[in-house]
């Protein structure tokens, strides 16, 4: 009778095999990151009129890491897929301490994903910081640009301090932004239909931005109730091709409390953001 051999691989084999493929796939692009990580300017995929101000403030709080927009149109790009395992982008933001005595003037750094418009966040000299933090979602560009008064006595200066990615989205923070093709007019296709709102809290005459998923292409209106009766109506609109569409907008100013935003289409969603 014949004795069953026992096939052995040498470790050293097993070794060759695993280098070899990593060289060839490459590391996992969704490994998981170690923790929340601190950015300088040289993080940055793109950026134009910004330089590190580390240890700068923003009305009195220190940053030990920060970027500065100093010029008018100045910005810096964050490009999501040299940081995998990260799920979102956070940073405070405000006017820099250094940039004027009691001036009036305001600055405005305006948010963009993909090129879509998501957010503006206006500032004034002496003003405590706002927390911006922008999901990944499917998203391979977040731009932040500068923009200042048309006349300013004097430049105001817009203070990125701390800005760090993140492994997970806050739970107080939307859901990845997942931008379509809005367009008007259209019959819908069917599908489960849901809101998002990007902020849970925005300033009377500042933009909110809402994320809808729907079905492919189809139709849906938007219903905004104000504190207070007075309605705004967008639509019917049309979902993309892929059944999203996201649609922002500038509340009005003057009020302040709980706006309803309502969305009928293949379905009904609903959610609500505090007016301050």
């Amino acid at each position: 009778m014949v004795p069953k051999r026992t096939s052995k691989i040498s470790v050293s084999l097993v070794i060759a095999l695993v280098v070899a493929l990593t060289t060839v796939i490459g590391p996992s692009r969704h490994a998981l990151a170690a923790g929340p990580r601190v950015l300088t300017l040289s993080d940055m995929g793109d950026f134009s009129g910004a330089e590190g101000a580390n240890n700068n403030a923003i009305a009195g709080a220190t940053y030990a890491k920060a970027t500065l927009l100093g010029t008018n149109n100045a910005y810096v790009t964050l490009f999501t897929h040299h940081f995998p395992g990260y799920a979102a982008f956070t940073t405070a933001v405000g006017v820099e301490d250094g940039s004027a005595d009691n001036h009036s003037g305001t600055a405005t750094l305006v948010v963009t994903v993909d090129g879509k418009l998501v957010k503006t966040i206006a500032k004034v000299y002496g003003q405590a910081a706002t927390t911006l933090t922008v999901p990944f979602g499917q998203a391979s560009q977040i731009k932040l640009t500068l923009h200042m008064d048309p006349n300013p006595k004097k430049d105001l200066y817009m203070l990125l301090g701390n800005p760090t990615v993140l492994t997970s989205v806050p739970k107080s923070v939307a859901a990845p932004p997942a931008f379509g093709s809005g367009a008007s007019g259209g019959n819908g296709g069917s599908g489960k239909t849901t809101l998002t709102l990007f902020s849970a809290s925005v300033a009377a005459g500042s933009q909110e931005t809402a994320l809808i998923t729907t079905g492919a292409n189809a139709a849906l209106t938007v219903v905004i109730t104000y504190p207070g009766g007075t309605q705004q109506v967008l639509g019917p609109k049309k979902a993309g091709p892929d059944g999203h569409f996201a649609y922002s907008w500038v509340v009005p100013g003057g009020i302040a409390g709980v706006a309803r935003v309502v969305v009928v289409s293949s379905g009904v969603a609903q959610a609500t953001f505090t007016i301050q």
